[in-house]
C-alpha cells in the first residue's frame, strides 16, 4: 500500500531517452472508479493551463523517480474531454472536511492509500492538534465525495491499518502461467504421502555360503525368502 503524497514532486522519466518531461504537481483522480488517471505537471491557474502524464503510460512509480513508456509526452489536459470534465468539478480531496452519515465531523481527509495499480484502497482521516489523530476508512466506507466535504459511514471507521493490506497470495499454492503473467490458484495437497516401508536390519539379512550361491545360480536350490507360487 502507498501513500498517494508520495509521488508529489517526484520526476518524470522516459525510459527511451533518460530525460526528465516534468514533475508531479499534483494527482488528477477520478472519484466516481476510484483511482489516478494522470499526474498533474502544472495544475493552471492564471494564464497557465494544466498539463498532465496520463497514468496509462507509467511504466514504473514506487521508486525514486516515475518511470513512463517511449514516447511519451506531456498533454493538455483540457484537450481531453474525461479529464477536463475531471478538473471542472474542482474537487482536492486533501484537507477536505469529512462528515460521518450521523452529521457529525470527523476530521480532514489527510492523504489517500493506492494499491500498486494505482487504485484508491482507502482514505486517512486525521483530526486533532497538529493534525496528530488518525483513523482509516476503506473506499467501500465513503457514502460519497464532494468538493466541499466527504461523507463517510461512521461504522467504517477504523483505528488502524490492519485488514486494509491487500492479502498476498502464498507462493507455495500459486503458478505464474509464463506466456500470459496470469497467477492461477493451485490446490494444496491434503492426502498424507505414504510411509515407504522399513529398511531391514543387518540382523534381517540372511548371509549365504559361496556353495549356496553357486546352488543357487544352477537352480538346485531355491532363493531364500523368495515365494514359490508362480
Amino acid at each position: 500500500m502507498y501513500k498517494a503524497g508520495e509521488l508529489v514532486k517526484k520526476s518524470i522519466v522516459r525510459v527511451d531517452t533518460g530525460n526528465i518531461i516534468g514533475s508531479v504537481a499534483d494527482l488528477l483522480v477520478d472519484h466516481a472508479a476510484g483511482r489516478i488517471v494522470g499526474l498533474l505537471t502544472n495544475t493552471g491557474g492564471l494564464f497557465r493551463e494544466a498539463t498532465v502524464v496520463e497514468w496509462a503510460q507509467v511504466l514504473v512509480w514506487a521508486g525514486d523517480v516515475i518511470l513512463v513508456k517511449a514516447g511519451c509526452e506531456v498533454l493538455r489536459a483540457n484537450a481531453i474531454p474525461h479529464f477536463h470534465s475531471i478538473l471542472e468539478k474542482k474537487i482536492h480531496l486533501t484537507g477536505t472536511t469529512a462528515i460521518g452519515r450521523s452529521g457529525n465531523k470527523l476530521g480532514t481527509i489527510g492523504e489517500l492509500l493506492l494499491d500498486e495499480t494505482g487504485l484508491i484502497v482507502g482514505y486517512v482521516i486525521t483530526r486533532g492538534v497538529l493534525k496528530g489523530e488518525r483513523q482509516y476508512v476503506l473506499s467501500a466506507g465513503v457514502a460519497g465525495i464532494g468538493s466541499d466535504a466527504v461523507v463517510i459511514y461512521d461504522e467504517a471507521l477504523r483505528d488502524t491499518l490492519e485488514g486494509l493490506e491487500p492479502t498476498i497470495p502464498d507462493p507455495k499454492l500459486t503458478m505464474v502461467m509464463p506466456l500470459t503473467g496470469t497467477r492461477v490458484s493451485v490446490e494444496a495437497p491434503t492426502s498424507t504421502p505414504t510411509p515407504s516401508e522399513p529398511k531391514p536390519s543387518r540382523a534381517d539379512v540372511q548371509r549365504l555360503s559361496s556353495d549356496e550361491i553357486d546352488a543357487i545360480l544352477r537352480g538346485d536350490q531355491p532363493i531364500p525368502g523368495a515365494s514359490s507360487e508362480h
